[in-house]
């Protein structure tokens, strides 16, 4: 089934013959249990409502977008599932665009950019001029990812330096910028800029001001301050 004449083909394959892209798995990483427990119930209701998309893999089929509905249906026990069978030309670069509406932690939007850059610099040279068309790997990358260049330099150094910050990043509770910031703080030792953290930390409360009330953030600095 590969060549350009299947591309996207849609048609039904034993869940047997599927498995998670490890690609995916690596890039997408973040757990999602309460949504995971949501899309079952939807899908039990109502059924699939948009196929898995799949490249094959000799006798297997690799997942490229639909791995926590394919974990979904695995739980409900689904024998065959609805496949949009594609090529596997350009196969990271493929993956990655399947997978551009998909709700993303800042680290597996970096995740993304680091592999397109790794898969672009894998090709020869006259691939990559087909590829991009005149244009460099940085302007490719700019117009296929929102994540900026310093923020992925950011991260990088705090992944380099403390990878418990990195942790804190991915779950939103502070900017790669405060994490840097943090960080470089510890590794030059030297003060953290006060004025430009409580700045950070006051336009987050000023956003969250009309879903939390006042008193939830008085309770909060009582806990934290004792």
């Amino acid at each position: 089934m590969k060549g350009e004449n299947n591309e996207n083909q849609i048609v039904e394959i034993s869940i047997k013959k599927l498995e998670n892209h490890p690609l995916n798995q690596y890039i997408y990483s973040s757990k999602r249990d309460e949504d995971d427990l949501e899309l079952t119930q939807s899908i039990s209701e109502i059924g699939l409502l948009e196929p898995l998309t799949v490249i094959q893999k000799d006798k297997v089929y690799h997942i490229i977008s639909g791995n926590r509905r394919f974990s979904a249906l695995l739980r409900l026990g689904y024998k065959k599932i609805q496949c949009r069978v594609v090529n596997d030309e350009h196969e990271v670069i493929k993956l990655i665009q399947h997978n551009k509406y998909r709700d993303k932690t800042i680290i597996e939007k970096r995740n993304e950019i680091r592999e397109m850059k790794n898969y672009l610099k894998s090709l020869t040279r006259v691939e990559r001029k087909k590829f991009l068309g005149g244009r460099s790997i940085r302007d490719y990358i700019n117009s296929e990812s929102d994540v900026s260049h310093t923020t992925m330099n950011k991260i990088d150094y705090v992944e380099k330096h403390n990878p418990k910050v990195l942790e804190d990043i991915n779950l939103g509770l502070i900017s790669p910028t405060e994490g840097f910031q943090l960080v470089k703080s510890e590794v030059e030792d030297r003060d953290i800029d006060t004025e430009y953290t409580v700045r950070n930390i006051e336009n987050r409360i000023r956003k969250l001001s009309s879903i939390i009330p006042k008193k939830d953030w008085e309770d909060m600095i009582k806990r934290i301050y004792g």
